[in-house]
């Protein structure tokens, strides 16, 4: 039995154990929930499942998090496109341990595209900017003329080539490119070419992650339309198109409101898996190599779909008739949890109000509560789990948890403290109540009292980034810096990649005129962050 797939096994233990007391403490009850829910998932439920492994990095052991994610590459469960999205985890788990090179390769043998000419910005007030004719979608068949001015958002506009290995993350990120970044549309293009060049038509799947609304194009052909404009996440729609020949040219037209527009794509075989010796650029010669075919009768740019991505396989099972409770509540989930929700139109707010309507139950109150706009209505939610957790008898952490949060935003804050304390009973290092716990200690003038909450917990879970960061906090705000930068430093090794850690360390280096030190931070900053 390989070492991953031994923790897991482990995990499985963790959750038949009677208590958290009673469970192995060297793995989180938190991860050992996520590793079993993947475990049990079905379909695009497991990006869901995926993301809750991810986000236990906080609280767990990050070696524990990443083998569990290794595991899941390989697991014969799960199917092509579930493992890519598990191994893209993987990598960026290798950009938080600080092993950027392995992770930019394993990133580019997951078939994203690191190669992209950029055009833009152009206007989005209103929404209006991503159906409007801006110029460039009546040429796509016609080669990139870098020269060519077009009437941008404030200024003249032209192609140009984003600078090689600026974004090696799987991501392109229109924040760095144009100005203004807030309400504005810009393209992306790229050509795709079959590494064996004696290969012919075949047909293959890109997925697209969009941060905004965005249209695609390949081969000169609109393909595909998605007007959500949502947070970014990896792999959300899956597109079938031919790979022909030769280059092929991929263009997105991209859409953000309050801020700029963030895309990746990934171009796997027909089932999503990825393609070995795919060659990825953005040479000007092969874009017009790519146009040249549309001189001629081009056949069908867009082919029956083989596979679904995680947005159009959960849209298809809850736009039925009779989806299930289950069914709207793992909708909901998914957009919570991939930031995939447009918040213009509250989809995951309703499905999750429409999934506890029709079938309550404790996590899906608690879920609809959490979505809930309205303070009042959150409430109802969260009073309906109390009353059901009453009736079982057993206290239940994320109930208590809720209602804490719930009071610490209403003007008697301070009635949050005996919920905070009574999660801390079920488990003294449960991070999201410590953090409840110590900011309402730092209100009342107690910070040593803070402190020497948070070194218990952190004492039994000495690994924990979350843990590790409250406490260094801690130690700043009491004056001892020199424990603080001690505690930071094993937090920089789980989080190699924290700007906010990075650029902070930077301004101390500068402020205490240590050039050296300075230096090293900058290099390490612009690794992570090109």
């Amino acid at each position: 039995m390989t070492r991953a797939l031994a923790l897991l096994v482990l995990a499985l233990g963790v959750l038949a154990a009677p208590s958290a007391r009673g469970a192995d403490g060297r793995f989180h009850p938190e991860l050992a929930r996520a590793a079993a829910a993947l475990a049990r998932t079905r379909g695009a439920e497991a990006y869901t499942a995926l993301r809750r492994v991810w986000n236990a990095w906080d609280r767990a052991d990050p070696l524990h998090v990443e083998e569990v994610l290794l595991a899941a590459t390989k697991s014969p469960r799960l199917g092509p496109p579930e493992r890519a999205y598990a191994a893209t985890l993987a990598a960026l788990a290798r950009v938080r341990r600080g092993d950027l090179a392995a992770a930019q390769a394993q990133l580019r043998a997951l078939g994203y595209l690191d190669r992209w000419l950029v055009l833009g910005p152009f206007s989005n007030e209103g929404k209006s900017g991503l159906f409007a004719t801006h110029g460039p979608e009546t040429e796509l068949s016609a080669p990139i003329t870098p020269a060519k001015p077009y009437p941008g958002a404030e200024r003249p506009v032209r192609w140009r080539a984003v600078p090689k290995d600026a974004f090696p993350y799987g991501f392109l990120d229109f924040a760095s490119l144009v100005r203004p970044e807030a309400k504005v549309c810009a393209f992306a293009a790229s050509t795709v070419r079959d590494g064996d060049r004696a290969a012919k038509r075949r047909p293959v799947t890109v997925w697209v992650g969009s941060g905004g609304a965005f249209r695609m194009f390949w081969n000169g052909q609109e393909v595909f339309a998605h007007d959500a404009y949502t947070a970014h996440d990896f792999d959300r729609i899956a597109v079938t198109v031919p790979l022909e020949p030769g280059p092929n040219l991929l263009v997105l037209k991209v859409c953000g409101e309050d801020r700029a527009p963030v895309i990746s794509v990934r171009v796997g075989d027909a089932r999503g898996a990825p393609i070995a010796g795919l060659f990825v650029s953005n040479d000007l010669a092969d874009v017009a190599a790519a146009t040249e075919r549309g001189a001629a009768p081009a056949p069908a740019a867009r082919l029956p779909q083989a596979v679904e991505g995680p947005v159009q396989w959960f849209r298809r099972i809850t736009d039925r008739e009779g989806a299930s409770a289950a069914q709207l509540e793992a909708h909901a989930r998914y957009l919570d949890s991939t930031g995939g929700d447009d918040p213009a139109r509250h989809l995951a707010r309703d499905l999750a109000q429409r999934a506890a309507e029709r079938e309550p139950t404790i996590e899906r109150l608690l879920l609809a509560g959490k979505l809930s706009e309205d303070r009042n209505r959150a409430n109802e939610w969260l009073t309906e789990a109390e009353r059901r957790v009453a009736a079982s008898g057993a206290p239940n952490r994320d109930v208590l948890l809720a209602r804490a949060y719930h009071r610490r935003g209403s003007p008697n804050f301070r009635e949050a403290l005996p919920y905070f304390e009574r999660v801390l009973a079920l488990d003294p290092t449960d991070l999201d109540a410590l953090r409840g716990l110590l900011e309402l200690y730092n209100l009342a003038g107690l910070p040593r009292t803070a402190l020497a909450r948070i070194e218990r917990a952190v004492e039994a879970r000495p690994h924990s980034v979350g843990l590790l960061a409250l406490y260094a906090a801690q130690l700043r705000l009491l004056g001892r810096t020199t424990d603080a930068d001690e505690v930071e430093a094993r937090y920089s090794g789980f989080r190699f990649d924290d700007p906010g850690y990075l650029g902070q360390t930077l301004e101390l280096a500068l402020e205490r005129r240590d050039r050296a030190a300075a230096e090293r931070w900058a290099e390490r900053l612009l690794a992570v962050e090109p």
